[in-house]
């Protein structure tokens, strides 16, 4: 039988609450630094921070499997290691913004950031997801919310804080990368629907992706298989 007290899980599920609100209060205001970046100097902040967290990529495998208890620690250092090496080269030769014309579809594509992005991060992968979208929003000059799964949040928490610490490094603004500390269903929900949300990328279980297309922001989204 639990000995939880009802008013101490009240106070913990509103203070889940007001953290998310408070994370994209910040988000919003780094989001305004990032706009100003030009693609150029989105790709060099982005590709210096993936070189910097690369070496990590075996220490984080080994905290994400021993805290989680899922999977091997080989193929999360592969992972990490591809989020870290991959990501950042794969749009060498992409425009990042600017407008594309496609006269024979008669389509003129605008290339702007989105703004507030919140991601969430699964059980099975968490370290190597943070790691991609966060240099993906760098990239695209978003900032980025992650709603950790649970079972991984102090691996989780600490990479957020590693790869923030070098986007400071690398010329990046305070909060372009935060995390929620109290990964509740409620909190991850409020996140999601937000009016400050601009783009939602769901990585995990069904339910959760499917909370996300539902959550009436644009979202992506990749469920289980």
């Amino acid at each position: 039988m639990s000995s939880s007290n009802p008013i101490d899980l009240a106070d913990h599920d509103l203070a889940a609450l007001q953290e998310a609100r408070d994370l994209l209060v910040r988000a919003r205001q780094a989001a305004a630094t990032l706009a100003l970046w030009t693609p150029e100097e989105a790709k060099r902040v982005a590709k210096e921070v993936a070189a910097a967290l690369l070496p990590r990529a075996e220490f984080y495998a080994e905290w994400a499997v021993r805290e989680s208890r899922i999977g091997k620690v080989a193929d999360k250092i592969a992972k990490n290691q591809i989020a870290c090496t991959l990501t950042p080269t794969a749009w060498d030769n992409v425009a990042l913004g600017g407008v594309r014309r496609n006269d024979a579809l008669r389509i003129v594509e605008i290339g702007r950031p989105a703004g507030v992005v919140v991601g969430l991060s699964n059980s099975t992968s968490p370290v190597a997801t943070i790691m991609f979208k966060a240099i993906l929003c760098l990239m695209t000059r978003n900032a980025l919310v992650i709603s950790p799964h649970p079972v991984a949040l102090g691996c989780c928490t600490a990479v957020t804080h590693e790869l923030q610490a070098a986007i400071e490094k690398a010329g990046g603004p305070a909060n372009a990368l935060q995390i929620l500390t109290r990964p509740t269903v409620e909190a991850t929900g409020a996140l999601m629907r937000d009016a400050r949300t601009d783009v939602i990328l769901a990585t995990g279980g069904t339910p959760m992706v499917r909370a996300a297309y539902g959550s009436g922001n644009p979202a992506i989204g990749v469920g289980s298989g």
